[in-house]
């Protein structure tokens, strides 16, 4: 679909719960991006859930322009799902945009739904399906039944990885609504949160190779797996960040493996490249993904990556040349993987450099940006 002039005013709705993910940062970035663009700015503000302080925090950050809807939340309820509706309408209608892009599984089904009956075209973007694999089975069923029918309320939908390109139309989705676009983040990192600073600085420098893992604690990723795994890698130390209702759990997972020493919980931070230019590697272990941002962001500071093979993660890195992909659920496969880079300076100089490489040529903002407007009418 070309680019024309007639999408100037463009309105995002997002569910945007905390802990903040990669959907909300992506949603913050395009906004940010298209309002401030040199060439043909657009008009844009953002809709999202009440409960989304820390989301809400980074929207005012990059000065996006905002409204908060109330009764817009993850948990099905009838009630205020209905009164959300209403919600959206109206602000469709204050705002009057030219499109409104919808982003996660509720914004998506009720922000579709409020632009079709104001007579808007709506995008929805998929940051991973959730009736992806990893799941339930009954989850899997419900999910794609919804999804598959509310596809009739969206000019295109956007996947953000080949994967759940293909993941929709095994589901029995439109090919014809069906484009994948690929996550893409910048490089910079701006100056993160001082208390956050100065618990990392206070960490002492004990000669381990240090590996970050960016995500949050939640039971989608499998931080328990990566403990196991670093009790067999002695010479590593892992930093954690993100925040999760897991948080208690996992610091009792640590200390009972005796590894509490080296696994360091960092808390939420709006910055997290910041902190990616003190390690050696980057690490993310889950369940499922779509496609993760964090991977990107780690390959952007040239960081090697071990990422599990799930969703569309591997689709960010070149196996054994930018990092290493392990199954789900692989102990074996984290061990040899984490063991290889924490041994080898020399190799993780050139699976960094690699990953550093493949960044710019597919993975960056400008991208993203990019490929987004080609699709937008």
């Amino acid at each position: 679909m070309a680019q024309g002039p007639n999408s100037r005013r463009i309105l995002f709705i997002i569910t945007g719960n905390d802990p903040v993910g990669g959907a909300m940062i992506h949603v913050t970035h395009l906004a940010h991006r298209f309002s401030t663009d040199s060439v043909f700015p657009r008009v844009t503000r953002v809709l999202i859930g009440s409960s989304s302080v820390h989301s809400q925090a980074l929207l005012a950050s990059f000065g996006v322009d905002f409204r908060v809807i109330p009764d817009l939340g993850r948990p099905i309820r009838p009630g205020a799902d209905l009164r959300a509706l209403g919600q959206l309408r109206a602000e469709i209608r204050d705002f009057a945009p030219d499109l409104v892009s919808t982003h996660s599984s509720k914004a998506g089904i009720l922000g579709r739904l409020a632009a079709h009956y104001e007579g808007v075209p709506a995008f929805f973007t998929a940051h991973g399906w959730a009736f992806t694999d990893g799941v339930s089975a009954l989850q899997r069923f419900l999910y794609r039944n919804i999804e598959r029918f509310f596809q009739r309320y969206s000019q295109r939908i956007l996947c953000v990885s080949e994967f759940d390109r293909q993941l929709a139309l095994r589901a029995g989705f439109r090919s014809d609504l069906l484009k994948t676009v690929h996550n893409g983040v910048p490089q910079e990192a701006g100056e993160p949160e001082p208390e956050v600073v100065e618990k990392f600085r206070a960490i002492p420098d004990r000669g381990f190779v240090r590996a970050a893992m960016v995500a949050r604690l939640s039971a989608q990723k499998d931080h328990d797996l990566l403990f196991r795994a670093l009790v067999r890698v002695p010479r590593l130390e892992v930093f954690l960040f993100g925040e999760g209702e897991l948080l208690d759990q996992l610091r009792t997972l640590a200390s009972t493996l005796g590894i509490q020493d080296r696994v360091h919980f960092m808390g939420y931070t709006r910055f997290v490249r910041w902190f990616l230019r003190s390690m050696d590697l980057f690490v993310l272990i889950s369940h499922y993904e779509g496609f993760p941002r964090t991977t990107i962001e780690a390959m952007g500071q040239g960081l090697p990556v071990v990422v599990s093979r799930v969703g569309g993660s591997a689709e960010a890195f070149e196996e054994r040349i930018s990092g290493f992909g392990v199954d789900r659920g692989d102990e074996e496969g984290v061990v040899r993987a984490l063991t290889s880079l924490a041994d080898d300076e020399n190799l993780r100089r050139s699976l960094g450099a690699a990953a550093l490489q493949r960044y710019q040529e597919f993975f960056t903002l400008d991208a993203l940006v990019r490929r987004t407007l080609e699709e937008y009418p």
